[in-house]
């Protein structure tokens, strides 16, 4: 876990990782479509030879795994009380190679720490809202209760949980009209304390109106691709989307412009934009009980 330049988030984790035959942890995934073209973390993987390519047949020869140390820093860390928490941003997971298991442990994890706002991006929102559907607040509670014991923190707070859990924010990335008019009702299927959608890359102008509202998509955040040979975004895409957030009062968040740096241009017609859904916050007492 760390702090993040991603803008509408504080802390990023991976607790998903993966293991190569000689047993090396590396970062992994899938493309998937066009927006994936030019994947951070693919390029992240290479540089810092974490990993990759990011392909089936690189999938295929790696053993997922969740990594025990930072379950535990995401159940015990002061640091992240009250904060938004991007979980995965090195891979997908719903991805269809991540064991349903993992999922209902790191779920346990989220309940165990109602205090912070979890923030979930998935490509493969079918297999998400699967698992979703068929998930239930007993079977959360008994996986809290085992995660407790398997990293030893009795003294961790385990109330039986809401299901959908209220501090989970669950988005689909969707980079042009195909993409949203695909992944969107997926995403809509299934069950949610909040429903996203992160439009990055931009890469054509889509419409969306039909997807946005209350008990529908409640925040969606847009970005223009950054990094060496990004590909550019027209500012009318972004107007257009704003404009539809608008008519149907849903939050919207403008990440930056299409730029080699990340987080350059944040502007939108000379204001920066970055709106939130309006929901309760999360209890900011992290409940670990002290002696």
């Amino acid at each position: 876990m760390r702090p993040t330049i991603i803008a509408w988030t504080h802390f990023s984790s991976n607790a998903l990782k993966y293991r190569t035959a000689d047993g090396r942890s590396v970062w992994a995934c899938v493309k998937t479509s066009t927006g994936c073209e030019k994947c951070y973390s693919a390029v992240l993987a290479k540089r810092y030879g974490r990993g990759g390519p990011f392909n089936a047949g690189e999938m295929a020869k790696l053993t997922p795994y969740l990594d025990p140390m930072e379950l535990r820093t995401l159940l015990t860390s002061q640091a992240i009380a009250g904060k938004r928490v991007f979980v995965g941003d090195m891979t997908d997971l719903a991805g269809n190679w991540v064991p349903e298991d993992f999922l209902t442990t790191l779920f346990a994890v989220f309940a165990l720490r109602p205090d912070v706002t979890w923030q979930l991006l998935t490509k493969r929102p079918a297999r998400y809202a699967a698992f979703a559907k068929a998930m239930t607040s007993a079977a959360c509670h008994a996986a809290m209760a085992r995660t407790k014991a398997e990293m030893n923190l009795p003294r961790l707070s385990g109330r039986a949980p809401r299901w959908p859990l209220p501090n989970v924010w669950a988005g689909t990335s969707t980079e042009n009209q195909a993409t949203a008019d695909e992944r969107i009702p997926q995403l809509l299927s299934a069950p949610a304390a909040v429903h996203w959608i992160s439009y990055e890359p931009a890469l054509s102008a889509i419409n969306i109106a039909r997807f946005l509202g209350r008990d529908k998509i409640s925040w969606v955040v847009q970005g223009g691709e950054s990094g060496a040979g990004f590909r550019p975004m027209d500012l009318n895409w972004a107007r257009s989307v704003r404009a539809q957030c608008q008519a149907a009062g849903v939050a919207y968040f403008f990440k930056q412009q299409s730029h080699f740096f990340t987080e350059r241009g944040i502007e939108l017609d000379g204001e920066i934009v970055r709106e939130y859904p309006t929901v309760r916050s999360p209890r900011t007492r992290h409940h670990l009980r002290r002696r």
